[in-house]
């Protein structure tokens, strides 16, 4: 609901502290460690989850398409816009979303996922053409 009144980003894209890798770090996990995965309701509960979920939104939640960067960084925009300091973040973060924007593309064609590599390859172009329309103003 927060995501549908533009109030966060897009679905998918949920808030982190920077460098939340360095204070969490992966130690090997196994579902017998975690809490939620080691009860013996753990099946039934994300079932009826996935339930509620979809009656509540009419969507199941592994079929919501994750936004382009270019997307997610309109909508970081609006919201910044909105109730920010009223920042440029695409010249704040070019490196970072060119990086990401990267291995996305990288991650794609190990997967062979053609239609979202497409829409990576089309955020890469719309990328390099902001860039150089921001550079022209």
């Amino acid at each position: 609901m927060i995501c549908q009144e533009q109030f966060h980003p897009s679905f998918w894209y949920f808030a982190d502290i920077e460098n939340s890798s360095a204070y969490i770090g992966d130690d090997g996990w196994s579902k017998d460690q975690s809490v939620i995965t080691a009860q013996d309701k753990y099946k039934s509960n994300l079932k009826n989850a996935e339930q509620y979920f979809f009656l509540k939104y009419q969507k199941n939640i592994y079929k919501i398409e994750k936004d382009s960067i270019l997307i997610f960084v309109e909508k970081l925009e609006l919201i910044n816009e909105s109730y920010g300091e009223k920042k440029d973040l695409f010249q704040l973060n070019r490196m970072e979303i060119f990086d990401f924007i990267k291995h996305d593309i990288i991650k794609q064609l190990k997967y062979l996922n053609l239609s979202r590599l497409f829409y990576s390859i089309f955020d890469l172009f719309s990328f390099y053409t902001k860039s150089i329309f921001l550079r022209l103003k």
